[in-house]
């Protein structure tokens, strides 16, 4: 849900639309519990407390940079007119270009699973 309302972020073309989808973004985040849970199974008690100052730092650093690499691509049409119309879909659709970009890239990466991982054995 919330990979839905960070894409429903990207088609915002105004600011009340792009305020109201990060609330609903903020709203069904709940990353940060699951990656708790994730490094509390995969890490015992030699290497919890290292797991958990890496999750903190890089939190720290996404906070920080995230808004400053978004603010540098948001409404790609005004700011690099040379390459972006103002009748464009970047032009009508503002916001689109820093939650699209990594989005689309994500997509583009993600490994398939194969079918042999996806069955289940009956021992």
């Amino acid at each position: 849900m919330n990979s839905l309302c960070l894409l429903a972020f990207g088609f915002s073309q105004n600011v009340a639309m792009a305020v109201l989808t990060r609330f609903a973004t903020g709203v069904f985040n709940g990353n940060i519990g699951i990656i708790k849970s994730y490094l509390g199974k995969v890490t015992d008690s030699s290497n919890s407390s290292h797991a958990m100052a890496l999750l903190s730092g890089a939190w720290s650093f996404g906070t920080i940079m995230a808004p400053m690499i978004g603010g540098f691509f948001s409404n790609p049409a005004d700011q690099y007119p040379e390459s972006f119309s103002q009748d464009s879909f970047f032009g009508q659709c503002m916001f689109f270009f820093p939650p699209g970009s990594p989005y689309s890239v994500n997509i583009w990466q993600s490994p398939t699973p194969s079918r042999a991982s996806l069955e289940v054995s009956s021992a």
